[in-house]
This record gives C-alpha cells, sequence and structure tokens, in this order.
C-alpha cells in the first residue's frame, strides 16, 4: 500500500461511524472468502488459548457518562455496559463449545458478582428500568447448566460456585432491581450435588421450616417426586395423603387423576377437598370449577347441577362466567321444572355490585321482576361523587330503580322514591362545584323518570333549588339540562 493510499485509509476510517465499517466489514466478508478469513484468523480465539476473563469482565464496566453528573446519580453509562456484556456473554458460550466449562463458569459467576457490586455502588438501583436486561439471566442460566449437566468439571469446583452465588442472594439486586429466581437456581444446584438420601433429608429440613403453605407444598411435591423417582412409591403415597390440606399438593393429585383418565376418582377427589376446605369462598372455587369439569366429562347431569348452582349462587366476581353458570344449571332441568326452580335460585344468590348487572339481565330475559325490589334492595347505594351507573361496578340504586319502577308495587315504589328524594334533596344543599351540581341534576332526571310522583318531586325540587340559588349560574345550567 502507497503512503496516498495509507493516508487516505487513516482519514476516511478516523471520519467512518464503528457502526458503519462494521456493517461494511460483514457485508465484504460475505463475497471475498480470503478476507473472512482474514477476520476469522485474526479475532476467532484459539482453542488452546485460555482468555484472561476477569480482565473481559471488568472491561465491561469501564463506560462513564460524559460530562457533569447530579449528585449520587448513576455515574456510568450502562447502556454501553450492556452491549460490552452482550459480547462477553457470546465469548463464554464459545469457551463453552470449546469444552472449557470452568473458565466458562468463572466468567459467568465473576460477570454477576461485579454486576452486583457495580450496580449498588454507582446507585444505579434508584434509577433503574424494569424491562433492562444486564445479562443476568443468561449467566445464571449458565452456570446452573455447567453445573448440572457438565462432566468437565470437578464437584469441588461445583460446590465452591454455589457458595459463591448463595452470598448473592443475601442482598436485594438478584430479588427485587435484577430478578433472575437465584434464590431457586441456587437451590436446585445444591440438591443436584446431593445424594438422593441426603436429598430427602435435605428437602425434610426445608419441609419443616417452611414459613408460607405455598413453600411447604413446593417441597413436598419435590420429595413425593423423589420418592417415586428411587422406587419408594408406598412412601411417596404416604407423603401425599398427610398434606392433602396444601392446595400445591391437592392439584398435584387431580392433574395426576386427569391424565390417567381416573375421572370417578378424579370427582370424589374434588368433592372431598370441597369438604376439607374452609367456608371461604375462594377456597371452594377452583374446585367447583374441577367438579364440573369432570361431571360433564362423565354425563354426571346431578353433579353439573351441583357444581353449577354453587358456582352461580356463590361464584366469583366474573360475572360473565357466572351467567355461563347459569344457563348450565338452567339446562339440567326441564322447562316445568325451572319455572319453579328458578327463582329460589335468584333468590338465594351472593349480591354484590359486580354482579348486578348480569343479574338484572337475567330477571329481563326470564320475566322475574318480582325480584326487583329485592335486588335494588341489596345494591350499594353510591351517592358520594354521581346518580350515574358505573360500568363493571353494578351502577346505582337511583339508576336502576328508575328503569324498573314501573314494575314495583305503588308501596315499594313510594318507600324508594321518598328515600331518594330525601337524600337528592340533603345533597342539593351542600353542592357547591360543578360536579356537585350535576350530580344534583343527574340524580333529578332519574327520580323523574320513576313514575309520575316522581316526576312531580323533582320539577317542585329543581324549581326550589333555581329558586334558593339564584346567584349560581353554573347550578342553573346543570339543572336545565335536563326536562323533569
Amino acid at each position: 500500500m502507497d503512503n496516498k493510499t495509507r493516508e487516505q485509509l487513516k482519514q476516511v476510517i478516523a471520519m467512518t461511524d464503528g457502526k458503519e465499517l462494521l456493517r461494511f466489514a460483514k457485508s465484504y466478508a460475505t463475497k471475498d472468502e480470503a478476507f473472512a478469513k482474514a477476520i476469522i484468523n485474526k479475532f476467532l480465539p484459539k482453542e488452546e488459548a485460555v482468555p484472561d476473563i476477569d480482565k473481559a469482565v471488568k472491561a465491561c464496566f469501564q463506560h462513564r457518562k460524559k460530562g457533569r453528573q447530579r449528585l449520587y446519580a448513576p455515574s456510568l453509562d450502562w447502556a454501553a455496559i450492556r452491549l460490552d456484556i452482550k459480547r462477553l456473554l457470546k465469548q463464554l458460550d464459545f469457551l463453552r463449545k470449546q469444552h472449557k466449562d470452568e473458565v466458562c463458569g468463572d466468567g459467568a459467576l465473576l460477570l454477576l458478582e461485579t454486576l452486583n457490586e457495580e450496580f449498588v455502588s454507582d446507585h444505579q438501583g434508584d434509577y433503574y428500568n424494569a424491562g433492562s436486561n444486564y445479562g443476568h439471566y443468561e449467566a445464571l442460566k449458565m452456570i446452573e447448566d455447567i453445573i448440572a449437566n457438565s462432566e468437565d468439571v470437578t464437584d469441588s469446583w461445583k460446590r465452591k460456585s454455589v457458595a459463591r452465588l448463595k452470598k448473592l442472594t443475601t442482598n436485594s439486586i438478584y430479588t427485587e432491581h435484577l430478578y433472575c429466581d437465584i434464590k431457586d437456581a441456587v437451590e436446585r444446584m445444591q440438591m443436584s450435588l446431593l445424594s438422593p438420601d441426603d436429598m430427602l433429608s435435605e428437602i425434610d429440613k426445608n419441609i419443616a421450616g417452611s414459613a408460607y403453605s405455598t413453600d411447604k407444598a413446593k417441597y413436598v411435591k419435590k420429595k413425593i417426586d423423589l420418592l417415586r423417582q428411587m422406587g419408594r412409591n408406598a412412601e411417596a403415597e404416604k407423603t401425599l395423603k398427610a398434606h392433602l390440606d396444601l392446595e400445591g399438593v391437592c392439584e398435584m393429585h387431580y392433574a395426576e387423576l386427569v391424565n390417567e383418565n381416573r375421572n370417578e376418582e378424579a370427582k370424589a377427589f374434588c368433592r372431598a377437598t370441597i369438604e376439607r376446605a374452609m367456608q371461604g369462598r375462594n377456597e371452594k372455587h377452583p374446585w367447583y370449577r374441577r367438579l364440573l369439569q369432570q361431571c360433564r366429562i362423565t354425563d354426571d347431569a346431578e353433579g353439573i347441577r351441583e357444581a353449577a348452582s354453587w358456582l352461580f349462587i356463590k361464584g366469583g366476581s366474573n360475572s360473565e362466567e357466572r351467567k355461563d353458570y347459569y344457563y348450565t344449571l338452567r339446562e339440567t332441568y326441564s322447562k316445568e321444572e325451572w319455572e319453579q326452580e328458578r327463582m329460589s335460585v335468584l333468590a338465594n344468590v351472593d349480591f354484590d355490585k359486580y354482579q348486578a348487572d348480569m343479574l338484572f339481565e337475567i330477571i329481563d330475559e326470564e320475566h322475574l321482576y318480582g325480584l326487583v325490589y329485592d335486588f335494588l334492595q341489596k345494591l350499594p347505594n353510591y351517592t358520594m361523587y354521581s346518580y350515574e351507573p358505573y360500568q363493571n361496578c353494578g351502577g346505582q340504586r337511583l339508576a336502576y330503580f328508575a328503569k324498573y319502577a314501573r314494575h314495583l308495587t305503588e308501596k315499594e315504589r313510594d318507600i324508594m322514591e321518598a328515600a331518594f328524594f330525601d337524600d337528592i334533596k340533603r345533597r342539593a344543599e351542600y353542592a357547591s362545584t360543578r360536579d356537585g351540581y350535576a350530580a344534583v341534576a343527574k340524580g333529578l332526571h332519574y327520580l323523574s323518570m320513576s313514575g309520575d310522583k316522581g316526576s312531580r318531586d323533582a320539577r317542585m325540587l329543581a324549581a326550589k333549588i333555581l329558586r334558593d340559588n339564584p346567584n349560581r349560574p353554573a347550578y342553573r345550567e346543570e339543572i336545565n339540562k335536563y326536562d323533569y
């Protein structure tokens, strides 16, 4: 290369962005095999070479932000650090493929330790974007894979590595900020280093020391699986039966029955679990759903009726799901039987604001207007903000009263109309903002829709409000939006 060309090349490289050069090198290498081989020979690590992993890890954290920084704000350039870590992980993966597993594992461990240290010292936790990934997932997975599957590392290295990882579980970086399930991973690695009998002993300690039922269930399931792997099936069954008070163990056993198509046993187990459950609705709900599923599979009409009835009357807050249970229950009766039964079913339903829309829809479908007054009494009467019916929370009693007043007896209508009139009148006296004026006007509008008496009372109260508040034009504007 002559001097002129050398100088031009120097100038061009100085003026060109590094990413552009990289794209050009990739593109040119695909066309020129000699150039591609030159790149490979220059940059691909030799198999016999052992890279300085400590130096490579530390180099990832040398990037600092330019200019002055706020006190206690991160001073490291974490975007650049993330890119360097990404390249480092590719180097570690290459070492793994060359069966340099200890070097790879040491690098991944040092990365986790250094990341933890720098993250704390640079106050990055105070500014952390929860969506960021600094390679901690991949590094932990790499170490776990080496300990579980590699034959190129010693047991001594495995134990030392697990001990180093365990130290990282004592702070909050990998459990709150850079979450990567490190505690469970360390536990799995520790277990993999034990003999089956030692593993059982360790699981028993964890069962005894579990403060929460979910943790206890997790260890019990591990014990059952391990006993079965060891061929000690009688002990496994005894352990299972001794811990059926744990939801997770019950779910495990139910899943096994279903997978083995033991549907009658699955039904019996659902009923037994329901019987053991406390009175809380949340405990029984999933088991009635499972019972309904098994009864459908076995064409058990009585069982379907039992489960669907409970799920509709006592079920959760999903109104569409509960409505489906109502239809399922209805299908188990003949038309004549259902006409005799439906009033009892609806009268006993657990009524809350989240179910009101669905229940009034059923009243309309079935024309059971004799239940309207009872349902209106059960509705919460929120009057703090607005008389508007809110979506998905059952609406307000006044809005429903206006819609269904014609289906009430005269006595029922008079009782509710008088209560609402007093409520609106009291509220009108204290209204002092446009929102308050609007709520009163909306309340009068609904009251006027309830019938002749409601309309007369609404007009009378609207006139009184306008007469008593001559200097509140906003009040007048809101009142005049409706005809009473």
